[in-house]
């Protein structure tokens, strides 16, 4: 299975996210982008995998080969959202976990 750059790193950010810091709060937060990138590999593996190898890699299109590229590139332009909205739940769950212990601290003074 190939994984892609992007999958990798909102795996590690979402992993270091889930490190316990006392904020249970912030956890739908943090978790968002491992379900989202969940959703990705789903969509990749439902659509894009079958059209890539129907089409040997698009080197060799069958004769519905039209539905197929329509499948992809839908299936391409999902992910790339889907992806984004991890990155952006990734940089919310981090600055609000910032903010979280700043307010920590100046409470425990």
């Amino acid at each position: 299975m190939e994984i892609r750059i992007n999958q990798f790193v909102a795996i590690i950010l979402t992993a270091l996210a889930l490190i316990p810091g006392g904020g249970h709060a912030l956890m739908p937060c943090a978790a968002a982008p491992a379900a989202i990138t969940c959703v990705t590999l789903a969509i990749f593996f439902t659509w894009t995998l079958p059209a890539n190898r129907a089409t040997t890699n698009w080197t060799a299109p069958p004769p519905e080969w039209q539905v197929l590229r329509i499948r992809w590139e839908c299936s391409h332009a999902v992910n790339a959202a889907l992806n984004f909205v991890a990155l952006c739940a990734t940089t919310a769950s981090a600055l609000l976990s910032g903010r979280a212990d700043a307010r920590y601290d100046r409470t425990n003074l």
